[in-house]
């Protein structure tokens, strides 16, 4: 995918979001996660997140993709202890 030729890409998103944007496997997903981005006011933070827990594959393949993007939108809170355990694997 090509972004348009326009003075700044987006006023809401970052170089960095923009590197981990072009990871994406092909033009659909780029602008996937680029309007995401856009619309839900992600931090690069949780645009890896939605990456790493593949998004855009499971809205594609979801009959259901209004409670697929509702359940994305939901981050775990993990106990002390469990962060702990977890930040070590």
């Amino acid at each position: 995918m090509k972004f348009p030729k326009i003075q700044t890409l987006s006023g809401k998103l970052s170089w960095s979001h923009y590197t981990e944007i072009i990871k994406a496997n092909s033009d659909l997903e780029i602008g996937f996660y680029t309007k995401q981005c856009e619309n839900e006011n992600w931090s690069v933070r949780e645009l890896k997140r939605q990456m790493k827990s593949l998004l855009f594959h499971r809205i594609a393949l979801s009959k259901d993709k209004k409670s697929v993007l509702e359940i994305s939108k939901q981050v775990p809170t993990l106990s002390p202890q469990a962060r702990g355990i977890a930040g070590r694997t």
